[in-house]
């Protein structure tokens, strides 16, 4: 059986080369299910961005794609075993999403009576650990910074609206996250 396919970058669209790929399953023996998955073939992508897996069938119950590469955050995925023709070559693209360490600095040295409330708008569908999607409140005298695994190369807009004694402002800005780690600090 084979399957083949492109490893590429999620946002750009740019081809990976050297990406490693694990191909395991899980299987019935003796009528017992096994939840645990056994390694079935492994390799990586070309200078191309491009892998092939051959390897023979056996009682599985389910594949999963396993790729672990530098910088960018874990995928797997299970593939039913009825996904893949053994008759024929099997077509599977993996995008990768990079992962960017956001550094949030969140700062008030003025005044305490201030109040921030902070608003991370729309970004990273499906992230497994990003930034809280509810807003943040800080309050009074505040030196914190907030670490945030996130989805790297987009840009993430925010909301702070600022509460003092004399009135209210709303400041909008935008966090460009082309790096592995961004510091962003927001003073209130």
């Amino acid at each position: 059986m084979t399957v083949y396919g492109d490893v590429l970058d999620g946002n750009t669209k740019e081809l990976l080369s050297s990406i490693p790929i694990i191909l395991s399953y899980s299987s019935v023996q003796n009528g017992v299910y096994s939840s645990g998955y056994s390694l079935l073939a492994k390799g990586s992508t070309n200078e191309s961005g491009n892998y092939r897996l051959d390897f023979e069938r056996s009682s599985v119950v389910d594949y999963l794609m396993e790729v672990n590469a530098p910088e960018y955050f874990l995928y797997q995925e299970k593939v039913d075993r009825d996904e893949w023709s053994p008759k024929e070559e099997n077509r599977y693209d993996i995008e990768l999403y990079l992962a960017t360490n956001l550094r949030l600095h969140i700062v008030n040295r003025t005044s305490a009576s201030n109040t921030l409330t902070l608003d991370m708008g729309d970004h990273s569908p499906n992230c497994p650990s990003c930034c809280p999607q509810e807003k943040l409140y800080f309050s009074g005298l505040v030196d914190t910074i907030l670490d945030c695994k996130i989805y790297g190369n987009q840009i993430v807009p925010y909301t702070a609206n600022v509460i003092n004694s004399l009135n209210s402002s709303d400041v909008s800005g935008e966090i460009n996250l082309n790096n592995q780690v961004v510091e962003y600090e927001i003073f209130f």
